[in-house]
């Protein structure tokens, strides 16, 4: 990974666009680069530019735990920012912030992330918006930007590092280290454990912990759980049930009594409400008869309404002849009025047009006059726009000259304005340093005094802090002596507690061991196998009964089944029989039936056969049928023998019409007894079949009953094996052969009583048991904990004594830096002292200004120096413009006569060409009053067209006058021959109309009053007599179905006995026994159900119980290893593995940077280090005997160290140190930078943040960030 540029904008102080290029120019040639710049110029905003663009993360911010939202008190609380949110980057001031990096990722790719900030609009006082991120590949111009956490992944992958690994390897914790370096054990700690990111150790101690205290409490409070659960005894819940049944049993029969005394009330409360319902159909019934009463003149207008109706035509008639005569009245007036105004239109028309000729000729006559004046008046239109064109030029010419003379005096004002402000400023300036002459030589050799005053007052605030540091370090070596006397107390009683645990925690293990829990245990498990056999036991016996019952039910079942086939075998052979008697008789029936069917088909030739005439098909003379021979069943009756030999007297032969009868009955009868005999025969033949049918089903069913009793057998028998086989394993005497037989069933459930007596006893000894366990392992655990704690207290005591040796040091180390600090002081004395000697005036006091307050004594001659180079700047300024103001004076006063001189020749010009423009306009104005020529000829014009117009309509209005007159006058002679035919239609339609009213009993307004009234008043009369008529008979029918319906009620068998006073007393006795019953019932079977859930509940307990014992066991384990309540014990141990991995890291870039050195752990000691001289013969020295430069050098090794642990797998090329060289002298700075540039020599790009002014000259080239005021600073790339 390297990074190529840093770009931003309007990022805290830096505002407007920035950018640091690596990859070019003076920082793209060297290895190694200064970022300098004074405290709070922005020199860290450049790593926060950095870490914003990769990662939306800065460690400044990020290290923030403070979530509260700072701005100022009359601020909108929507417009503040959190303390730690990284959108305070912005500026304020600004709507749009953003930062760039250009990097090489590790796949050797070339990327550039960007990072966006706006408020609302873009506006300064906008709200902030969500920041964005971006990323692209540079390499192919692939856009990989995404959601801004699919943004940051993509930015991890190809760098390979995520933010925490970023600080660790690109931005060296030197500064930390260096106090890693000085800090006591635990503050080492909390240091070691922020830079390597171990604080998942401390955490995951602290968990093991809690879960092994946890899952103690779970444990006692599922033993208290289980304790709470009773349960009932056998007996107990027997007797339940029983009571339980017995309840049931008391609440069905108190239940039906109830049933049947409501259904007498139901039977009474149905009757009285029917003889309710039958008083109200009688009253509806009455009161419908008496509603067609009252409607009898409704009646009668209805009546006279139906007979009017039949005159309707003959007044609808006599109206539409009124009607129409009267119309052709109206038409004839209004057509004689239209015939007298068309004429006088005409009249009117006529005399317009003569108007209108004579103005016609009027209006030609002006035109023609008017021509010769319009062409003059074109002419003078010419010349005064001729006029005007050049009046305007020059009235613009001369407006321009006198604009550019003004001009030309207000630049000679100006200028000699000018002259005398850049004399008065130069004068000024001259006397203001002709008075304070005292500052030339401050002024000239301010850059080393500022030096000076620098070393001065950073070796003053060194001093006082190092003052305050030492009252603070006197503080805490008393604090740390008395703190060691306390640990040595405190190890003391631990001591004495842990004997006292041991004591009795060997007591409680002796008691627990005459006890044994695991005894009682294997003693619960073989009973729990005894009890489980039992049960097995009874599962046998009832399978055995079972499966006797099924055997005896199924040898039941075959012999029924049996007996049921033969049954159905000698039904099935009666059906035999009767089907062949039945099918023969049938045959016989069909032959019949066929003859019949033949002497049927020949009926009609048989009648006209002739006694001694040959037959027509046979040819034989003899006829017997004819004669008489006729089957049994189509031979004639008595009656019908002599009725045929009456007529055989007469005609010699039997009719056609008779035979045919006689043949056609027979042929019925026969087909009818065929269809019987076929009918019966398919019955017979279904019987047959379902006969059979039955039979082989019964087989089959004996054949089945057979099967299942043999397999019961079977199973019976292997039952009574296994039964034997289960007894000999449970050890009983094999006494009881048969598992059905009932004596079985009492012995089982003795064996079972007596077991579960057993559990219980192994039970309470379990309990105690196990309570003495738990005793012995609460004992054990706090005699470990008592140890542990002597062991804390003697490791407390040991970091006790270390602190107050490492506060000793760091007194005396405090002591030795005032005095370093109070030489630079006198120093730094002298050397202003040789300045302020040639400063009269200031002589005499600097001493005691710097004495009193040394910053404002600086700032004091700071701003002098400022002001009196400010003022020589000023009156050397002021100089030199007033001698270039001076040369141009002459030149403008030239241009300013000239100017002068061209205006007033372009004013004389303008007024004679007013003067010409004056007189055209004169001679114009007389003819026409001075009115447009082209409106004067369109206005003469358009008046000779309006006049032949009018003339051309008049003309046109006559004519149409004259054929509109004709046509009223034919119209009028036509409407008056139609209105005397409509006047005699009328009388003859009002006589017919008259005569039939009257012979209605009507007069014409009786008539007119009842059609009136129309067909909805008709509709509405019908309707109500209608309505009327439909209630009374529905009246009449409800009232008849109800009488039934009561009738039917009274007569049903179902009618109680009791009357209703008895009934209601006999549903409220049967009531309060049913719910006494019933709560009876609920309060068993909720007894019953609390002990089936306590069961239950402690089925499922007990099964917890032991997944909680196997559970804490294990967590116990784990507790004891690395579990404590601070997270001390695995994190003391992670980070001793990662210091011994950084060591190594470390060491090795001491190896390639400075050989001399190697760091190792104390030996006995967790995170104590020492350092090994190898030119000292490989002398071990503490790391506070180290000097700056060598603390420097460790400090440097443990941070480059750390960055190859983060890095892992990826080249880090870009390193970044912030602070560090501020307290080096100049012996070690010169150590620190022959390392630094070691460091570069390996390939790497090595940046260092510092306000070390000398710095920037030692590197080379530097990035400069300065302070422009008003918090503002700028970036640039100074090369020395």
């Amino acid at each position: 990974m390297k990074i190529l540029a840093i770009r931003g904008k309007n990022l805290a102080s830096l505002e407007g666009s920035f950018e640091l290029a690596l990859d070019r120019g003076p920082l793209a040639q060297t290895g190694l680069f200064a970022i300098t710049g004074p405290t709070g110029s922005g020199k860290s905003t450049l790593l926060d530019a950095l870490c914003v663009a990769l990662f939306d993360r800065t460690p400044r911010l990020d290290t923030s735990k403070n979530n509260v939202f700072v701005g100022r008190a009359d601020q909108d609380q929507k417009l503040r920012v959190g303390a730690s949110d990284v959108r305070g980057l912005l500026r304020r001031g600004c709507g749009r912030g953003e930062a760039e990096v250009d990097f090489i990722g590790r796949d050797q790719h070339t990327y550039r992330a960007r990072w966006e900030v706006w408020r609302a609009r873009n506006q300064p006082g906008g709200k902030l918006q969500n920041q964005t991120m971006a990323l692209e590949d540079l390499t192919t111009g692939r856009d990989l930007t995404g959601k801004k956490t699919e943004t940051l992944r993509e930015i991890e992958a190809r760098l390979g590092l995520d933010f925490e690994q970023f600080r660790r390897s690109a931005l060296l914790a030197q500064n930390e280290f260096a106090s890693f370096l000085r800090a006591d054990e635990r503050s080492r700690s909390e240091l070691l454990e922020r830079m390597t990111g171990t604080d998942i150790y401390s955490d995951i101690s602290k968990v093991a912990y809690q879960h092994y205290k946890d899952a103690s409490t779970r444990l006692e409070q599922l033993l208290e759980r289980v304790s709470e659960h009773a349960v009932l005894g056998d007996d107990e819940r027997e007797a339940l049930e029983r009571a339980r049944s017995q309840a049931e049993a008391d609440e069905k029969a108190r239940a039906a009594e109830l049933a049947l005394a409501e259904a007498a009330i139901r039977w009474h409360q149905q009757a009285q409400e029917l003889a309710g319902e039958e008083r109200a159909a009688e009253q509806a019934l009455a009161e419908a008869a008496q509603a067609v009463r009252e409607a009898a003149p409704q009646a009668e207008q209805l009546a006279d309404i139906e007979r009017a109706l039949a005159l309707a035509p003959l007044r609808d008639e006599n109206g539409r002849c009124q009607r129409v005569w009267s119309d052709s009245q109206t038409a004839l007036h209004a057509c004689r009025q239209r015939a007298e105004a068309a004429q006088r239109a005409r009249e009117d028309a006529d005399e317009t047009a003569r108007s209108a000729e004579r103005a016609a000729k009027q209006q030609r006559a002006e035109y023609r006059t008017a021509q010769e004046p319009l062409r003059q008046a074109e002419r003078l239109d010419d010349e005064v726009s001729a006029a005007e064109k050049r009046s305007q030029s020059a009235e613009a010419e001369a407006t321009t000259q006198a604009e550019r003379a003004a001009a030309a005096e207000q630049q000679r004002a100006a200028l000699a304005q000018q002259i005398d402000e850049a004399d008065e400023r130069a004068r000024a300036a001259a006397e203001w340093l002709g008075s304070r002459a005292h500052l030339a030589r401050l002024a000239a050799d301010w850059p080393s005094c500022r030096s000076a005053l620098d070393r001065y007052v950073e070796a003053e605030r060194c001093s006082g802090e190092r003052r305050a540091a030492l009252i603070t370090l006197t503080d805490a070596l008393r604090a740390a002596e008395a703190a060691r006397a306390r640990a040595e107390d405190e190890m003391q009683r631990s001591r004495e507690a842990r004997d006292t645990a041991r004591a009795q925690a060997e007591s409680a293990q002796r008691a627990a061991d005459e006890a044994p829990l695991e005894a009682v245990r294997r003693e619960r498990d073989d009973l729990a196998l005894r009890r489980e056999r039992l049960r097995e036991l009874a599962g046998l016996a009832a399978a055995a009964r079972d499966a006797r019952d099924r055997q005896e039910r199924a040898e039941e079942a075959r012999a029924a089944a049996e007996r049921a086939g033969a049954e159905a075998e000698a039904e099935a052979e009666a059906a035999t029989r009767a089907l062949a008697d039945t099918d023969a008789r049938r045959e016989e029936a069909e032959d019949a039936l066929a003859a019949y069917r033949t002497i049927f088909e020949l009926s009609d030739q048989r009648a006209r056969l002739r006694n001694g005439e040959p037959c027509p098909l046979c040819g034989s003379p003899d006829h017997p049928v004819r004669r008489g021979a006729f089957p049994a069943d189509l031979a004639p009756g008595p009656g019908e023998a002599e009725a045929e030999a009456e007529a055989e007297a007469d005609t010699d032969a039997p009719t056609a019409e008779r035979v045919a009868t006689r043949a056609h009955r027979a042929f019925e009868q026969q087909k009818q007894r065929v269809d019987a005999l076929r009918t019966r025969g398919e019955a017979e033949r279904e019987r047959h079949i379902s006969a059979r049918n039955l039979a082989a089903s019964e087989r089959q069913r004996a054949a089945e009953k057979s099967e299942e009793r043999d397999k019961a057998a079977a199973e019976l028998s292997e039952t009574r094996a296994s039964w034997a086989e289960q007894l000999r394993e449970l050890g009983e005497l094999a006494l009881l052969s048969e598992p059905s037989a009932a004596a079985t069933k009492a012995w089982l459930t003795a064996r079972q009583e007596a077991a579960d007596a057993h559990a219980e006893v192994l039970r309470l000894r379990e309990k105690q048991a196990h309570t003495l366990d738990a005793a012995a392992r609460q004992a054990n655990s706090l005699a470990a904990a008592r140890a542990s704690d002597l062991t804390q207290a003697e490791r407390a005591l040991s970091e006790r004594e270390s602190a107050r040796r490492t506060a000793a040091d760091a007194v005396l180390r405090c002591e030795n830096e005032i005095a370093a600090q109070s030489s630079i002081c006198a120093a730094a004395e002298d050397e202003l002292a040789r300045v302020f000697a040639d400063a009269a005036p200031l002589a005499e006091r600097w001493r005691q200004q710097l004495a009193d307050d040394p910053e404002a004594a600086r700032a004091s001659w700071q701003n002098q120096v400022d002001d009196w180079q400010q003022h020589t700047r000023e009156r050397d300024q002021a100089e030199q413009e007033l001698a270039q103001l001076r040369a141009q004076s002459g030149h403008v006063d030239e241009r300013a006569r000239e100017s002068a001189e061209r205006a007033r020749a372009a004013a004389e010009t303008h007024q004679r060409e007013a003067r010409a423009l004056s007189d055209a306009r004169s001679q114009r104005a007389a003819l026409f009053a001075g009115e447009d020529t082209a409106a004067v000829r369109e206005r003469i014009e358009r008046a000779l067209a309006d006049a032949e117009e009018r003339l051309r309509g008049a003309r046109e209005t006559l004519e149409k006058a004259r054929t509109e007159a004709a046509a009223e006058s034919a119209r009028l002679d036509t409407l008056a021959g139609d209105a005397e035919r409509h006047r005699a239609a009328r009388d003859a339609a009002r006589d017919a109309f008259a005569a039939a009213a009257r012979d209605a009993g009507f007069d014409e307004a009786q008539v007119d009053r009842l059609l009136g009234l129309g067909t909805r008043e008709r509709e509405r009369l019908r309707a109500i007599l209608d309505t009327l008529e439909q209630q009374r008979r529905a009246a009449s029918v409800v009232l008849d179905e109800r009488r039934d319906k009561r009738r039917r009620h009274r007569d049903a068998p179902e009618r109680p006995s009791r009357e209703l006073d008895a009934a209601q007393a006999q549903r409220e006795a049967s009531a309060a026994a049913c719910d006494e019953a019933r709560d009876r019932v609920a309060e068993h079977v909720a007894a019953l159900r609390r002990d089936d859930e306590a069961r239950s509940h402690r089925g499922k307990l007990q099964d917890d119980l032991a997944q909680q014992r196997a559970r804490l066991t294990v967590l116990a384990n784990l507790s004891e290893l690395i579990g404590s309540a601070d997270g001390k014990k695995f994190r003391v141990f992670a980070q001793s593995l990662t210091l011994d991995a950084l060591l190594a890291h470390a060491n090795a870039q001491l190896d390639q940077l400075v050989p001399r050195y190697h760091l190792e752990r104390v030996p006995g000691h967790d995170l104590d280090l020492q350092v090994v001289d190898r030119d000292m013969g490989d002398e071990v020295r503490s790391v506070q005997s180290l000097s700056g430069g060598e603390s420097f050098l460790a400090s440097l090794a443990l941070a480059l160290g750390l960055s190859s642990l983060a890095a892992r797998d990826t080249r880090v090329e870009s390193l970044l140190i912030d602070e560090g060289f501020g307290t080096l002298d100049p012996h070690s700075f010169e150590l620190a930078l022959s390392v630094l540039d070691a460091l570069q020599a390996s390939g790497r790009k090595v940046g260092v943040i510092s306000h070390v002014p000398g710095l920037a000259e030692r590197v080379g080239v530097c990035v400069a960030v300065r302070p422009q005021g008003a918090g503002r600073s700028v970036v640039s790339v100074i090369e020395h």
